[in-house]
């Protein structure tokens, strides 16, 4: 799927950034890695443009070799996003430990905000966080406009989900670009 993916990368417009999820074997495998990064090299493709998303189970495996890996692809120019943020159990510590360039919020944490004042709180102190430790905030799961409302007034500026746009095949992708 990555090698396809890199093949596909050379059509699009170089401006066109892409995410690319990484299970929690593959982030604790090193050779994987390490293929990841000769793919992109061999691709001719601008690692900057490629965020790999990792969730927290990655680390519940085994942090030392998810920590190795994260600063291997990030010294190598890709960035790292940290998927589903706020439903695991040690969120604060990868963030204070790891090197993320994006936390991508959870989706829970976003479907009740137009009538729970205890959510925006929390995605309110979430965001000015990521801003405080510059790095990027992205709400998922956007599906009104009440809730993008609700995020640009609580300084939110990335969002993500079904309001924008569904998921779209490759063929569709130029149109979008």
């Amino acid at each position: 799927l990555f090698e396809k993916l890199m093949v596909d990368m050379q059509d699009w417009p170089e401006n066109l950034p892409v995410s690319f999820n990484l299970s929690a074997r593959d982030i604790v495998l090193s050779d994987t890695v390490e293929w990841l990064i000769d793919e992109i090299k061999k691709h001719r493709i601008d690692p900057g443009r490629l965020t790999f998303e990792v969730t927290e189970t990655a680390f519940l495996r085994d942090f030392e070799a998810a920590r190795t890996s994260i600063r291997y692809l990030r010294d190598h120019g890709a960035r790292i996003a940290l998927d589903d943020f706020g439903i695991g159990y040690s969120s604060l510590r990868y963030v204070h430990e790891l090197e993320f360039d994006v936390l991508k919020v959870d989706r829970s944490f976003v479907a009740p905000l137009s009538h729970n004042e205890r959510s925006r709180r929390i995605v309110k102190t979430v965001i000015d966080m990521c801003q405080n430790l510059g790095i990027d905030c992205v709400l998922e799961g956007i599906e009104n406009d009440s809730q993008r409302d609700v995020i640009i007034t609580l300084g939110g500026r990335l969002m993500q989900g079904y309001f924008f746009a569904r998921p779209v095949r490759e063929v569709k992708l130029d149109a979008l670009a």
